[in-house]
């Protein structure tokens, strides 16, 4: 064998583990591993914004049940269509948490109502303490993921785990856009429900980009 034909078997040698096995390629192997732990904090980070508006509705629910079943448009809306309507109405209520109003058209039974209806704002007693539902479980969403995303990435910063935070808007407008379409009530050929536009543009992109970026801000500094 010629001097060609000897480095030709060391380059081969040198592709070999003991020279029988291919020696495994770690920059292949660091970036399926990137890849799975990005996919990973996504599903989590969806999961956990559309859990967070499961969670906010629900405290909206045990907190403020007994003044949504007192509310007039309770038994004005009830009446008209006959039915119970205790989880639309709870929906309307989570929406206004988050300053989200509840349209009403302005003919048939509700000529005489306003437009433009916000009961957390416009509450006069403990109402407007339902404002910090939303922040708040956004919030929490953000910083959790964002603190399980560190441990799986080392060396984040602090724009990594806003980011990472801020990601949980995925799953939270899935669920906002569901809510407003169950949050949705038909009276003849009038409308009642949350303001579509404010509903997408408010309760689905601005409070879970703004609160999840905190909750994972907060992450950043607790670690």
């Amino acid at each position: 064998m010629g001097a060609r034909d000897g480095e030709s078997g060391k380059k081969g040698d040198s592709r070999r583990n003991g020279g029988n096995q291919p020696v495994p390629d770690s920059n292949a192997s660091n970036y399926g591993e990137s890849a799975e732990n990005r996919y990973q904090g996504l599903l989590e980070a969806t999961l956990a914004g559309g859990l967070a508006w499961i969670l906010g509705v629900f405290i909206t629910f045990v907190t403020a049940r007994s003044t949504i079943r007192d509310d007039l448009r309770t038994e004005i809306i009830e009446s008209v269509t006959g039915d119970s309507l205790t989880t639309e109405l709870v929906i309307w209520t989570y929406f206004n948490a988050h300053t989200v109003p509840t349209s009403f058209p302005q003919e048939g039974v509700f000529r005489l109502a306003q437009a433009n209806q916000n009961v957390v704002l416009d509450g006069t007693d403990w109402e407007p303490l339902l404002l910090i539902v939303p922040p708040l479980v956004i919030a929490v969403a953000g910083f959790v993921v964002a603190r399980r995303e560190a441990r799986r990435v080392d060396g984040a910063s602090l724009g990594d785990h806003i980011a990472t935070g801020g990601v949980v808007t995925v799953g939270y407008l899935v669920v906002t856009i569901t809510a407003m379409t169950v949050g949705t009530v038909t009276v003849g050929d009038a409308i009642v429900r949350p303001d579509p536009t404010e509903a997408i543009v408010r309760a689905g992109l601005v409070y879970p980009l703004l609160f999840g970026g905190i909750g994972g801000a907060l992450a950043w500094l607790l670690e």
